[in-house]
């Protein structure tokens, strides 16, 4: 099976590729037969055309209002505070941010905006 995903490698998930990649050879015929006939008829699944894959884009669509890259120094207590809240911490740090900008400008406190700060 050739390697499509761009995943971060992690233990975890090397262990569900490979279980998955058993599966998919230790396969019957008959089990593959269900499964396809399974897929057929889900009607929230359709069968690609070769119409649906000559319109398909890659990747994802562009964002209005794309986040920029930055490096940024900051405090070690302050990064420590943010990441001990777990995954999200750099969402988090552009949350406290975006707020301080917005209170700043004395803007409503909303979400994100779609105009650039």
């Amino acid at each position: 099976m050739p390697k499509t995903s761009r995943l971060p490698k992690s233990p975890g998930r090397a262990r569900a590729v490979a279980k998955a990649r058993t599966a998919l050879k230790n396969m019957t015929k008959a089990e593959a037969a269900t499964l396809t006939a399974a897929a057929r008829a889900d009607r929230d699944n359709p069968e690609w055309t070769k119409r649906d894959f000559r319109r398909a884009k890659r990747g994802r669509p562009k964002l209005v209002n794309p986040k920029r890259h930055v490096s940024l120094r900051l405090d070690a207590h302050v990064v420590a505070a943010f990441k001990s809240g777990g995954p999200g911490w750099q969402s988090r740090i552009n949350a406290v941010l975006a707020r301080a900008v917005r209170r700043s400008l004395h803007l409503p406190l909303e979400g994100r905006s779609k105009r650039a700060v």
